[in-house]
């Protein structure tokens, strides 16, 4: 068996798409406690800070269209964990999903820490 190493990926014709299917092509991490920062992240342009729980994460290289992919999740640093969805009062989009942490109680509620990996064919 032959083993190829490589360190970057390119379509010979130039563009955003990776030839290799299944690995995330956006990823996050942020904390968004009084107010929201972009901890590390691959294909995340910024994040903004909607208040309370809620951020919005802007995408470098728009995905093909809004149905791509996403998986979330967020803690509280206390203990308790945090639920972390995707907020439907602003639809997902090609370049932005917008994110709302709860407490188990159900009030929104700021994170130490929420995480986002997304998934699909880039435009």
């Amino acid at each position: 068996m032959s083993t190829v190493a490589v360190d970057n990926l390119q379509p010979a014709a130039g563009g955003t798409s990776f030839g290799i299917g299944g690995v995330a092509k956006a990823w996050a991490s942020w904390t968004h406690t009084t107010t929201s920062a972009l901890l590390d992240s691959l294909n995340v342009t910024s994040l903004v800070d909607n208040g309370t729980g809620n951020t919005t994460i802007n995408i470098t290289n728009a995905f093909t269209g809004a149905d791509w992919g996403v998986v979330g999740a967020s803690y509280n640093g206390a203990g308790g964990g945090h639920f972390l969805g995707a907020d439907t009062a602003t639809a997902q989009a090609a370049s932005i999903i917008r994110w709302q942490s709860m407490s188990h109680a159900g009030s929104n509620g700021d994170s130490p820490k929420s995480y986002m990996a997304g998934h699909g064919d880039l435009a």
